[in-house]
């Protein structure tokens, strides 16, 4: 039987889950529960939350994706794919990280 497991990420970032939603793309997912390829069709995880301030504040809310980028349905592309290298291993905060297939912006730190 499977169990839940705590993704330490959120706890190590000071970031409270309000929602979490996964799905496997369809009911019959061509890359599997366990795809072989990046972004082939599998499993991804969606988690809207925000993050704990000092002084007991709370942030707005955030949503965060990670698994297969399959239709770019994680939210870190800027156009559709079927297959590359954009799999999100540990949560991509949407509409703050750059897209993955986009060139970095001159001056970014992030590299992209």
């Amino acid at each position: 039987m499977m169990r839940p497991k705590a993704v330490a990420w959120f706890d190590d970032q000071g970031i409270e889950a309000l929602h979490i939603s996964c799905t496997t793309c369809g009911p019959n997912p061509g890359g599997g529960l366990n795809p072989r390829g990046q972004g082939q069709e599998g499993p991804h995880t969606m988690v809207v939350g925000r993050r704990r301030q000092e002084g007991g504040n709370i942030g707005a809310p955030q949503l965060f994706t990670f698994g297969t980028c399959h239709k770019g349905l994680l939210g870190n592309m800027a156009k559709k794919a079927l297959t590359g290298d954009y799999d999100e291993l540990t949560p991509y905060q949407v509409g703050k990280d750059p897209c993955r297939d986009m060139a970095p912006r001159r001056g970014s730190k992030s590299g992209g």
